[in-house]
This record gives C-alpha cells, structure tokens and sequence, in this order.
C-alpha cells in the first residue's frame, strides 16, 4: 500500500500522488549548452504492508534495480511495515521481501506478470 505524505490517506499504489519535496527543482528550467531542460522534483511516497508476525520486511523494486536488502522498513506497534521514499513521476515495479519471501501489494490496484512467474506491484507517481 502507498500512502500518499501531502494528506496522509491511503492511496491505491497505481494511483498514488505524492507530495513534493521541499527541495527548488519544482518547475526550475536550466540552460545546457543552448537547450532548454526542465527539473523535475521528486515526491515524498510511503509504502506500506500489515505482517504483524514477520520479524523483517524489505522493499525493492526498480529504483533499487531490485537490491533485496537496500530498503528495509520499519515495524509499528500494530504490525505494519513502512519506508517512506523520494521518486521522480513516473511508473515503477516494486515488491515487498518478507522474512526472506518476495511477495506483491496485496492492496495495490496493479500487478504485472515477471519473468519468474509471479507479479510485480505497480505504483504511479504523479
């Protein structure tokens, strides 16, 4: 599940709009050797999944060019594992690793086929 920083409601991961960062690339328009570019900013994203038996929970995806154990989250006292990240808008390929075991969103609206046989999580940033 994603959630999205800027009102704090759950949002379905395929349609989850985040806030922007605080950082001045909104709409900044730079000059590179003649042509015109304009910076994107990244977006505040949380992500989120309810094991409350699992002793560790990890994201990964294709912003971690699917590196099991560069984003581990965090446990609340109900039993839910979050991380909050910064992504540029885009569509992104994500999966939770439970105690070891890669599992998809089971909240998340969109699922795509991988080549191991199971899905990926879809998560678009706005």
């Amino acid at each position: 599940m994603a959630v999205s920083k800027s009102t704090g409601e759950k949002a379905t991961p395929s349609r989850a709009k985040a806030k922007k960062t605080t950082k001045p690339k909104t709409s900044e328009k730079t000059k590179s050797r003649g042509a015109v570019k304009a910076k994107t900013a990244e977006r505040k994203v949380t992500f989120a999944c309810h094991h409350p038996d699992a002793r560790e929970v990890c994201l990964a995806g294709v912003f971690t060019d699917w590196d099991a154990c560069l984003m581990p989250l965090e446990k609340s006292d109900e039993g839910i594992w979050s991380i909050t990240i910064q992504l540029l808008p885009g569509r992104y390929e994500y999966n939770f690793i439970v105690d070891g075991n890669w599992v998809h969103d089971m909240l998340c609206s969109e699922l795509v086929p991988n080549p191991f046989g199971t899905r990926n999580s879809v998560i678009v940033v706005e």
